[in-house]
């Protein structure tokens, strides 16, 4: 399957805000958009302890000349094993998921 036709909706940058607002303190990585409100990222992206004030968010990219909008995510998955972890966004705006291979090859 292709890229949506506005990849930022689905490969999505993963930060630390003050709680209700856009103030970015840290970019911890991205995550990628694999059901509605669902991303993947790496267990050290999403497994991040944070300050009391700040909250862990994805930023949805809505376009050029728009405010971008910091949605926060809570925790679903953390492998024991890899690192590896999902977790959810309640209010994603968008479904346009990536699909996942049932394995690694390329052709």
């Amino acid at each position: 399957m292709p890229l949506p036709d506005i990849p930022t909706t689905v490969i999505v940058p993963v930060v630390t805000v003050t709680t209700g607002t856009l103030i970015v303190h840290e970019l911890w990585g991205t995550a990628f958009l694999v059901r509605p409100g669902i991303f993947m990222s790496a267990k050290h992206v999403f497994g991040i302890s944070v300050p009391q004030d700040h909250t862990l968010s994805v930023v949805y990219l809505r376009g050029s000349g728009v405010e971008p909008v910091a949605i926060p995510i809570t925790s679903v998955y953390s492998d024991p094993n890899y690192d590896i972890a999902i977790a959810r966004a309640e209010r994603w705006p968008r479904n346009d998921a990536l699909d996942l291979a049932a394995d690694d090859q390329l052709a």
